[in-house]
């Protein structure tokens, strides 16, 4: 009986294992969009605000359509409108979020919006700024755009906002109008994207051609297995630099027998081969509890 239950062990679980980590590839997400349709007159969509930064008589609107010029929406319903028509020179006013961005973990961190340009008044320089803040109260501009061009129409504006906008836990964006008593500004559709943090990458070592026990020995108590992984094997199997996130067997057959006290712990070295018996120190303990194979196939 003894030897049957070690032949179970022995075909216990295929010698084929999988990693998954993250890879330094990465790729573009978008953390904010908003095209405005939630506002409706000087009332602001969710998550963003309007303020005065200075004299009194510049206003924020959300509208159906434009005037001074007649302008549509670039997309949806309503577009933002700032009056520097009727608003003298030197009023600004602040559309801001009040919903904080988070960009831990990002770079690349961009804004893009929808800016419609038009030919009326060419002397007169009303604009809109590009600002960021990570309290909410400390704006620094990043870009600034002009509503007069010779050619009008829409343009998509695209700014980069520098490394200080990166790896922050609170991310805030404003567009703060100034008027120059030109006509009106119009702004609407606008995206905030980043390059984010990788997908995990799966990666396989091993051709499963062969079986054994460990490292789910339950015939013995106490049992231990350490398994070396070259960072040769790693990358040649499709993997790169990164944190790994789960490990797991290919498992032929199982016995779901609980196995109390179950760690996983793992560690760099430069160590090429497991010729010297144990290694003892330097571990990282990763998980700690109670397991069972569930089931055959792959486990995690």
């Amino acid at each position: 009986m003894r030897n049957v239950t070690r032949m179970m062990q022995v075909l216990f679980a295929a010698m084929l294992m999988v990693f998954v980590f993250a890879t330094q590839g990465a790729a573009q997400v978008t953390l904010l969009t908003e095209s405005f349709d939630g506002g409706n007159g000087t009332t602001p969509p969710t998550g963003w605000a309007t303020e005065q930064v200075s004299l009194t008589s510049g206003s924020i609107s959300f509208v159906t359509t434009g005037i001074y010029p007649t302008v549509s929406p670039y997309d949806g319903t309503r577009l933002v409108e700032f009056n520097s028509y009727s608003a003298s020179t030197g009023n600004s006013t602040r559309l801001k979020t009040t919903t904080a961005l988070s960009t831990v973990g990002y770079t690349n961190v961009a804004l893009d919006f929808a800016w419609y340009e038009d030919t009326g008044y060419s002397g007169s320089n009303d604009r809109v700024d590009v600002q960021w803040s990570t309290d909410g109260t400390n704006w620094t501009t990043a870009a600034t755009f002009n509503r007069y061009n010779a050619v009008a129409g829409w343009k998509t504006k695209n700014v980069t906002l520098p490394a200080g906008a990166q790896g922050q836990a609170t991310l805030y964006i404003a567009f703060t109008f100034v008027s120059a008593w030109g006509n009106n500004c119009h702004l609407d559709l606008a995206h905030v994207t980043a390059v984010g943090p990788p997908p995990p990458a799966t990666v396989t070592i091993g051709t499963g051609t062969s079986t054994v026990g460990y490292p789910y020995e339950t015939l013995w108590m106490d049992a231990r297995t350490q398994m070396l992984y070259t960072a040769a094997e790693i990358t040649g199997a499709g993997g790169s630099p990164g944190s790994i996130s789960s490990i797991g067997f290919n498992v032929q057959s199982y016995n779901n027998y609980l196995m109390n006290g179950f760690n996983i712990r793992l560690q760099n070295t430069t160590l090429t081969g497991l010729t010297g018996g144990y290694v003892t120190s330097g571990w990282t303990t990763c998980y700690t509890g109670t397991y069972s194979v569930p089931d055959n196939g792959w486990q995690m």
